[in-house]
């Protein structure tokens, strides 16, 4: 299964398809934090809370993607 996840970058929302409904999505920082955990609902992810930077993208623990936040 592809799983995509755009747009990249992005100042708001990031929008996830190929990803089951109820699948873990874990955004994590440069220096290895986790920022945000959320079960996947509505195939969208709120980051208008995190910090500008690059953050990597975990579904159910693995990596699948970089993402920028403006």
């Amino acid at each position: 299964s592809s799983i995509k996840i755009y747009p990249n970058p992005t100042s708001t929302v990031l929008h996830v398809e190929g990803v089951e409904p109820g699948s873990t999505i874990e955004l994590i920082d440069v220096l290895g934090r986790q920022c945000t955990t959320r079960q996947l609902s509505g195939g969208t992810v709120d980051v208008s809370g995190l910090i500008p930077g690059v953050y990597v993208v975990r579904v159910n623990g693995v990596v699948v993607e970089r993402v920028v936040k403006e």
